[in-house]
């Protein structure tokens, strides 16, 4: 067991929604990510991050330096940013199976 590598997984709730329209045209003239549908997927560094038009973003396997610095760009386009964020983490092993 000690060989398995754990991933994380970070969910952040930072508004009621964003202004995702301008939100995505910023990112993208960046050339820092994709648009699937209503998803704008980034990849970054050693991990991704996919953000959602109902304020919410998911990391996987990020620091905590490069969620602060994406967490910092997509506020700007924040509607009824939240007071205080709702937070989840979690962690994971590529290929686990459940027993």
């Amino acid at each position: 067991m000690s060989d398995l590598l754990y991933h994380s997984c970070q969910v952040v709730c930072y508004a009621e929604a964003f202004d995702f329209k301008s939100l995505s045209d910023t990112l993208l003239t960046a050339g820092r990510g994709a648009c699937y549908r209503d998803v704008l997927f980034l990849e970054l560094e050693q991990g991704s991050c996919a953000i959602f038009p109902f304020g919410v973003a998911v990391y996987w396997n990020l620091r905590t330096d490069v969620i602060d610095r994406i967490a910092a760009d997509i506020n700007r386009f924040s509607k009824n940013t939240l007071v205080d964020e709702e937070v989840d983490h979690f962690s994971y092993i590529e290929g686990c199976e459940n027993n």
